[in-house]
């Protein structure tokens, strides 16, 4: 009988073994939810003397958090190229940016509730005409668009524009190193958010416009998780939707852009006054 009890503990044990630590449990217990972030102006900025981080992502999170009695710490930046590997290694709970879905990257990682709908336009160089109001000229083994690794771009020229070649930075490299790579003419079109592109362009006039047609208009997600943590997804998701509904989040994108960029859209409610 005792051979038998052994037996049966024995094959229990090895059928069931213990799970490990949820990012759920973990920041539960610890109250502390710690983040990998993308440098991404103005959505993640960071103070070059200081180090401080700000911008609306980072205020987001940071609200997110008081509501369920956390401490963010900001523990890695992260590369389009690599961001999703912190979180397999357990480096960091959840990449604190302002990623957006797509079906590659959604089956590497849980996206949170969208926040805001953001704008991606092309950009080519001033004297370029050639892709005035014809955005179909882009696709043709002529053209050349910068790409970074990761970034949503390589999702637009796969999907919209797949006859285009494709000039790649090399993985890790700053995005910022998009624009001034069209303006040297080692490609010919760019695709960026109106308020990253716009600051290039202030700093370094006559070299870069918009092509006055928009491209996509797509969700932006300010947290993605790994892809078996649902039970931290839905906590969440619950805490953005409250900021969302309570007219928080508006109101943090609002103080972090000016009155005229029409980078990003509210999300509608999902209701309305019935008189």
């Amino acid at each position: 009988m005792i051979k038998l009890l052994l037996t049966t503990l024995l094959l229990t044990i090895t059928a069931s073994p213990a799970m490990a630590e949820t990012v759920y449990d973990r920041v539960m217990k610890t109250n502390v939810l710690k983040c990998g972030y993308l440098v991404y102006d103005p959505e993640i900025i960071i103070d070059p003397n200081t180090k401080e981080l700000s911008g609306w992502v980072h205020d987001i999170i940071e609200a997110a958090a008081k509501e369920l009695e956390w401490k963010v710490e900001w523990t890695e930046e992260v590369t389009f190229d690599s961001m999703f590997e912190g979180l397999y290694a357990g480096r960091y709970d959840a990449v604190c940016s302002g990623l957006w879905e797509s079906p590659k990257r959604s089956k590497r990682a849980l996206f949170m509730t969208p926040v805001t709908y953001a704008t991606y336009y092309p950009y080519v160089r001033v004297d370029d005409q050639r892709f005035d109001n014809n955005l179909n000229a882009i696709n043709s083994p002529d053209i050349k668009i910068a790409i970074l690794d990761g970034e949503y771009g390589e999702v637009v020229a796969n999907e919209q524009f797949p006859q285009a070649k494709q000039h790649r930075l090399a993985p890790g490299t700053s995005y910022n190193l998009v624009f001034p790579d069209v303006a040297q003419k080692k490609a010919d079109v760019v695709f960026a958010l109106p308020s990253v592109a716009q600051k290039y362009i202030d700093q370094n006039p006559n070299k870069l416009k918009m092509i006055n047609k928009e491209v996509l208009v797509m969700p932006s997600s300010v947290m993605s998780t790994h892809i078996g943590e649902q039970s931290f997804k839905n906590l969440m998701d619950s805490t953005l939707r409250h900021l969302l509904n309570t007219g928080a989040i508006q109101k943090i994108i609002d103080d972090n852009h000016h009155a005229d960029d029409k980078t990003n859209y509210p999300v509608s409610k999902p209701y309305k006054a019935s008189r």
